[in-house]
């Protein structure tokens, strides 16, 4: 995206007004930098010159704890950093501390130390010495600062003696190294004497366990080992026993089984019944194929013969003894497994007694157990603090043996060659610094405060009328112009520019001439009004280096004194008046008798005469209406100087009959608002308004002159060349 030139400008402008700002206010920016830097130094340089000396000393997170290790040697392990190393930061800078440093350095006596060395007066030298505390004051020296991510600190001393605040900082750390190996030796005796009662009593304590648990023991001698052990050989036993159990119960219930089948068993003529198991008994079993045999031989027999036949009785009688002998073989089974059977009964019995009681130690043994767990976790806690109380004790012991100390002193502090307050150089940097910050802000706020015309860009930018140029300042004129006012004998330096025309007065006046002949090309400024503000703007002196300016140009040109309030101008031109406005306006003279001609060629002067009481009362006649008309057809520019707008109302009057209407402002004097005031009272009549001069511009500055600081260089060239130009 293209940014167009007025737009560049416009993004610059604010860049470019700060920038001019401060170059205006340059000289305030110098004198406020100059007020701090000065102030700072003579502050930082009666400043009296303190030296610091730093000491470092290491301090573990805390004192070394001996642990046993493997081999039965022991060795220091150090616990990690906690509030420890934050509580010796404490101890450095207690009392405590300062006070044994007071003692053995013998500082409650050291004047120098205690800042006492200037008084000489016994009296008051006691009194100050009853005051002081050099405790405290030793305190407000000390400075404890741990170093990032270590365990060191760095104990700082500062003093105006340097090697003062050496010895100070090695006495401070060699204090807190001391106290520390005294606290810990006295505590290491205190620990020592504690753990050595308490050992003794926890040994009486774990004895005493000991002996509960054998007695225990002793009393309980189902107890021949630990519960555990014996709990497993009950359940082992008990589950044996158990086995037993069911295997005797079955084979005696099958044994009765059997039993039962024997009692109902009976030979008859029919046969023999079937019983599988008597098939375990050889004899049983011939007898039952002897006796088969014989009943098939009994049919067969009658089947030849008669029932009662001898044959058949025989057989019959062959049957009968077997079926006897069967019987009696089968009976002495029966008490065979009769005795069997109650063997295993018998046994089944026992079993179940031996169950029963088996089952009775195991109830017992889980009551032992609960109490064998108390007695035997009494023990074990007792044994416990014993070789806690005990392991402590070698600790002590041996951190006796040992003395270890958790605080060494690193670099001890050694005589500084430099001071540490003031710093000069960042005194004076902070100094320069802020002297520009204070200068800048000062100068920003005057300009905030400065309602004042200064610029061209105020005047078309703020009051938004044009602007017409500037008339230098020049103090040389100014003072020989009041000197000329006062009647000294000297040349005109109202004619500033009729000596010099090519000074720089000439050549700005040259611009506003040629400016109010551009600037209206619609219209002829004729009859042209000068006025400004409030008095002092330099309005006069505009007036006549422009009529000047106008005569050169061959325009024939006539300056009309109409600030009847306080006349000035025809004694600025060295015109001795006694005729004038009033005189042609009243009748006592005529216009050609009032009109005096000036040393500048082209140039006449029409003074304002006898000043009359109500001077806005003649500017209202039809006869200064002739008057402008009749000096209208005489010459070619009529100018005229009118008293401030703000002050009077004659300039408004006047305003009406005139062609254009010329402000002048004074830079750095005019304010805006009084200038806008006057631009609004001339719009509300109506007053044709041409523009705005800028009178006393210091072209020196280019930042307040702009672009007429060129016609300064101008001026100096044209000073080169052989003339003088004030």
């Amino acid at each position: 995206m293209e940014i167009s030139p007025g737009e560049h400008e416009e993004q610059s402008l604010p860049l470019r007004e700060y920038w001019n700002l401060l170059l205006r206010r340059l000289w305030t920016v110098i004198l406020v930098f100059a007020l701090v830097v000065a102030s700072v130094g003579l502050y930082t340089f009666k400043q009296e010159r303190i030296y610091e000396a730093k000491a470092t000393v290491i301090i573990d997170p805390e004192p070394a704890k001996v642990r046993p290790i493997d081999d039965g040697n022991y060795q220091p392990v150090w616990s990690p950093r906690d509030t420890y190393f934050e509580t010796q930061l404490h101890v450095i800078k207690s009392r405590h501390v300062a006070q044994r440093v007071v003692v053995e350095q013998g500082l409650a006596e050291n004047l120098d130390f205690l800042g006492l060395s200037e008084i000489e007066a016994e009296e008051a030298l006691a009194d100050a010495l009853a005051r002081v505390d050099p405790v405290s004051r030793l305190l407000s020296m000390v400075t404890v600062e741990p170093l990032p991510d270590t365990r060191m600190v760095t104990i700082s001393v500062q003093h105006a003696n340097a090697e003062l605040a050496a010895e100070l900082a090695n006495a401070v750390a060699e204090a807190y190294q001391d106290q520390n190996t005294e606290h810990r030796v006295r505590a290491l005796a205190d620990a020592f004497h504690w753990l050595e009662a308490q050992y003794k009593s926890y040994e009486a304590r774990l004895n005493e366990s000991g002996q509960a648990l054998t007695q225990f023991k002793e009393e309980n001698p189902l107890l021949f080992t630990s519960p555990q052990e014996q709990q497993l050989l009950t359940s082992a036993r008990l589950q044996e026993l158990t086995t037993r159990l069911v295997a005797v119960e079955a084979t005696r219930r099958q044994l009765g089984h059997q039993l039962e089948e024997l009692k109902r068993f009976k030979v008859t003529s029919t046969g023999v019944g079937g019983l599988a198991f008597l098939a375990e008994g050889a004899n049983v079993n011939d007898l039952v194929r002897r006796f088969i045999d014989l009943q098939q031989e009994e049919q067969v027999l009658l089947l030849t013969y008669l029932e009662g036949s001898q044959q058949v009785q025989a057989v019959r009688g062959q049957i009968t003894l077997v079926s006897q002998a069967i019987q009696s073989e089968v009976e002495s089974i029966r008490r065979g497994y009769q005795g069997r059977y109650d063997a295993h009964l018998r046994a089944e019995r026992d079993l179940r007694a031996q169950v029963s009681e088996v089952k009775a130690e195991a109830l017992k043994l889980d009551q032992l157990k609960l109490l064998y767990e108390q007695v035997e976790s009494q023990k074990e806690e007792q044994q416990r603090l014993f070789e806690l109380v005990q392991r402590r004790l070698n600790e002590v012991s041996l951190s006796r043996l040992l003395e270890s100390n958790n605080i060494r002193i690193l670099d001890r502090a050694t005589t500084p060659g430099a001071p540490v307050r003031p710093r000069v150089f960042f005194n004076m940097l902070l100094a320069v610094v802020l002297g520009v910050v204070l200068g800048v802000a000062l100068a920003f706020l005057m300009e905030m405060l400065d309602t004042t015309v200064k610029s061209q860009e105020d005047i078309e930018r703020k009051l938004q009328m044009p602007f017409l140029g500037v008339i230098p300042a020049s103090g040389r004129t100014e003072r020989r112009q009041r000197q000329w006012m006062e009647g000294e004998d000297a040349p005109n330096p109202y004619l500033h520019i009729v000596h010099y025309p090519k000074s720089s007065v000439a050549e700005c006046a040259r611009t506003i001439r040629t400016n109010l002949m551009f600037m209206t090309p619609g219209r002829q400024l004729d009859v042209l009004l000068v006025t400004s503000p409030s008095p002092l703007e330099g309005k006069t002196t505009t007036v006549v280096n422009l009529s000047v300016a106008m005569a050169q140009s061959s325009l024939k040109t006539i300056v009309l004194e109409a600030d009847m309030r306080r006349p000035r101008l025809a004694k600025a031109l060295g015109i001795k008046e006694s005729k004038g406005i009033s005189t042609v306006l009243t009748g006592t003279s005529s216009l050609d008798e009032a009109i005096q001609p000036t040393q500048v060629a082209g140039l006449d002067i029409l003074p304002c005469g006898p000043i009359p009481p109500n001077p806005a009362e003649l500017f209202h006649t039809q006869g200064f209406k002739a008057l402008l008309a009749e000096l209208r057809e005489r010459y070619d520019r009529v100018v005229i100087d009118s008293p401030p707008v703000i002050a009077v109302t004659d300039a408004l009057i006047l305003a009406q009959q005139c062609d254009g209407v010329v402000i002048i402002s004074r830079a750095g004097s005019t304010q805006l608002a009084l200038l806008t005031r006057t631009k609004q009272l001339l719009e509300g009549i109506n007053a044709p308004l041409v523009g705005v001069i800028l009178n006393g511009v210091n072209l020196e500055n280019r930042h307040y002159g702009g672009t007429y600081y060129y016609y300064r260089q101008y001026g100096e060239l044209y000073e080169e060349d052989g003339q003088s130009v004030p």
